[in-house]
């Protein structure tokens, strides 16, 4: 009889496996979002991070082949294409109305055109 007893007391508890089963998935969960959220923000370039901490918002445009992300957008013709050449999708920075992008920050169309003109 003693060992039917053992055996009884001995035997683990279901719920206890599936509390235990629980915890150990949140917490793998948790840290995959927390891991994959930290590796997103450390690949946004400077450029990037300048136009959303000056009020821009980042999109994508279509535009030729010699046309690198994040262009200065308020020089004329930033996106102009010969007939032959391919577009592709390039990130740009929309800065909203009567702002543009420098290639570092959004700034007020008509004071980056002052400075331009007045430095000649």
């Amino acid at each position: 009889m003693k060992s039917k007893r053992n055996r009884a007391k001995s035997k683990p508890s279901t719920p206890l496996f599936i509390g235990v089963g629980i915890i150990i998935l949140a917490c793998l969960a948790a840290g995959y979002f927390l891991f994959s959220e930290l590796e997103r923000v450390q690949y946004i370039s400077q450029k990037e991070r300048g136009c959303i901490e000056s009020g821009g918002k980042v999109t994508y445009i279509t535009c030729c082949h010699r046309t690198k992300d994040f262009p200065n957008t308020c020089l004329e013709g930033w996106c102009s294409c010969l007939g032959w050449e391919p577009g592709y999708k390039i990130k740009i920075c929309d800065c909203g109305l009567g702002k543009c992008f420098d290639g570092e920050k959004c700034v007020d169309w008509e004071e980056y055109y002052s400075k331009v003109i007045g430095s000649k």
